[in-house]
């Protein structure tokens, strides 16, 4: 049974070093996407540390 499962399967140890090109591609698109997303929470935490301390200033006023 197991015989005819892989019986279409063929090994190509050079095609590894044409795939790496894609291998390459693909890790550097998961980098670029975790850059983006940094990016983004430090804008956002900067955006509301400004807007938390503004608030804190105005509590701190009206006591």
């Amino acid at each position: 049974m197991l015989e005819n499962l892989f019986a279409n399967f063929d090994f190509h140890p050079e095609m590894f070093i044409h795939n790496l090109k894609y291998m390459g591609l693909g890790m550097l698109c998961i980098l670029i996407v975790m850059m983006v997303i940094i990016l983004i929470t430090m804008l956002l935490n900067k955006a509301t540390a400004a807007i938390a301390a503004k608030k804190a200033e105005k509590d701190a006023e009206n006591e």
